[in-house]
């Protein structure tokens, strides 16, 4: 009978303390920073267990990986309890305590020398089936440590009373943290997941980690979208909003650095993007430019907001959608990001992309505000396109020595004289404002007219820097359509982005076919 009342009084804490959590009234950025020095206490022990150093690197290794463990067992929690997230969090980011346990059992139990804790490695540890079976098997002085796995397997003790606690189904909470063990086992075998997924098994291959950093970016990255999605589901769908409106300018940016990444292999046929980190240039470096895009739209769209009701009134915040506060918000987390991808490259890119949200904001806030100032203003979206081509040169060059100086021509001048047709849609709002943009100085009529001669100018231009009879025609065909497309009364923009952006690829296309007549 005791026994049967305590069991009755365990039970009833744990339910007590899991509901104190999930519904306490403090901060949950307060759980956020206990997670963030829960971590940095972990990062500090472990070299003492390990008898090791740690570098800077592998504090962001280390850390990117406690980030996509939490966020995973969110996600796994919810999908077998349908709790808020929020307070899944809550519960996940407090229990994450534990992971301060595994260095100091290492230390006690090896009676102070320690044990290097590293994940499953190829050529060391052989057999993941039977080390799935088998908890991860024997311990042959390198791996999953003792302590490891008494972390482990305190974890999966947890996971199943909070299953039980809310379900009180017994399968289901063995289900479910069955299912926990599974991603516990994903995850120490990541370097057989980089090795043979990512890369294909290649000889040259070498573990680092900036490789495991942003292998875990990414995940986060979309385990972050899950997670926005069930949280604040309406924050999404402005940001999609928002996104729309967005998409083709986005896409003219990314395409920048790939026409850069070609114009380099022109001339260095011998890189390649499969190999070692590169891999990783193409996945970060989109996904930095992308945020830093949004931010830089952001800004633009609270600069806009006047002009926006009259011009843009899909848009969220202009349709008020979304408070002015909570919009702000979501800016710096889109700049978090972008400098976070950024920076997880290397420096050069971290200064490129500061450097193209600069130029933007010059170019949108006060006090310079430099979108009033025609022409010039232009210019500056032309240098940000023109810096995102020559940053995707230097990643495979190295250096600009080689940089074909027509293409700075062709941005700072072509480029700067087309791009005026994204003020043609804004006329009555910038009007109204004062802004002097060219539809406002010339008249509407005029300035379309101006605008699609440019665009059959420019295009004609570069049909000839390629030197390519049916380059040339079917450059003369499409400077003709964006023209009529410009110039035609019932104007819309998006036809002219999309004739632009088919008309890029098919640059670097063209680019693409003439690298091997170069080798």
């Amino acid at each position: 009978m005791r026994k049967v009342e305590n069991k009755f009084f365990i039970m009833k804490f744990i339910r007590r303390v899991i509901n104190d959590l999930e519904n306490s009234k403090t901060p949950f950025i307060y759980f956020i920073l206990n997670f963030i020095f829960i971590v940095a206490l972990r990062n500090l022990i472990e070299p003492l267990s390990t008898h090791s150093t740690i570098s800077p690197m592998q504090v962001i290794h280390f850390s990117l990986a406690y980030i996509t463990y939490a966020a995973t067992f969110i996600l796994l929690l919810y999908a077998f309890t349908k709790t808020e997230v929020l307070k899944i969090a809550k519960v996940v980011l407090s229990g994450f305590i534990i992971i301060i346990l595994p260095p100091l059992l290492d230390l006690i139990l090896s009676r102070g020398k320690g044990w290097p804790m590293t994940y499953l490695l190829p050529g060391i540890h052989g057999n993941l089936g039977l080390r799935f079976i088998t908890f991860n098997g024997n311990f042959s002085g390198i791996g999953i440590t003792p302590g490891l796995r008494i972390e482990g397997a305190l974890t999966l003790i947890g996971i199943f009373i909070y299953l039980y606690v809310k379900n009180s189904k017994i399968i289901k909470s063995l289900l479910g943290t069955f299912s926990a063990y599974v991603v516990f086992f994903f995850y120490t075998t990541v370097p057989f997941i980089i090795k043979y997924l990512l890369f294909f098994n290649k000889p040259t291959f070498s573990y680092s980690d900036y490789i495991f950093s942003n292998f875990y970016l990414l995940i986060i990255t979309l385990e972050g979208i899950a997670l926005v999605y069930l949280a604040k589901k309406e924050y999404l769908k402005l940001i999609i909003a928002d996104i729309r409106s967005m998409i083709w300018r986005g896409l003219h940016y990314i395409l920048m650095p790939i026409l850069g990444f070609i114009l380099a292999k022109y001339y260095y046929p011998g890189f390649s993007f499969f190999v070692g980190n590169n891999l990783f240039y193409v996945i970060s470096l989109p996904l930095s430019i992308f945020f830093a895009l949004l931010f830089s739209l952001s800004i633009n769209n609270m600069e806009d907001l006047g002009i926006d009701k009259i011009s843009n009134q899909d848009r969220p915040l202009a349709a008020g959608k979304i408070s002015f506060a909570e919009y702000k918000k979501l800016l710096w987390v889109f700049l978090f990001i972008s400098l976070f991808y950024a920076a997880l490259i290397n420096f050069r890119v971290l200064l490129t992309i500061i450097a193209f949200i600069g130029i933007y904001f010059l170019y949108s806030a006060p006090p310079f505000r430099l979108k009033r100032v025609p022409i010039f203003s232009k210019f500056l979206i032309a240098l940000n396109s023109l810096i995102l081509v020559n940053l995707g040169y230097i990643l495979v060059a190295g250096s600009t020595s080689q940089f074909p100086k027509i293409v700075i021509v062709i941005f700072l001048v072509g480029f700067t004289l087309t791009i005026n047709f994204i003020d043609i849609k804004d006329y009555e709002g910038d009007k109204k404002s004062g802004i002097k943009t060219l539809p406002v100085i010339l008249g509407l009529q005029k300035s379309k007219f101006v605008i699609g001669l440019i665009f059959f100018l420019a295009y004609l231009g570069t049909g000839l820097i390629l030197k390519s009879w049916y380059m040339i025609l079917i450059f003369l065909i499409l400077g003709a359509l964006e023209f009529y497309l410009v110039a035609r009364k019932a104007y819309r923009e998006v036809p002219v982005f999309q004739v632009y952006l088919y008309s890029l690829i098919i640059v670097i296309f063209y680019l693409i076919h003439l690298i091997p007549l170069h080798t």
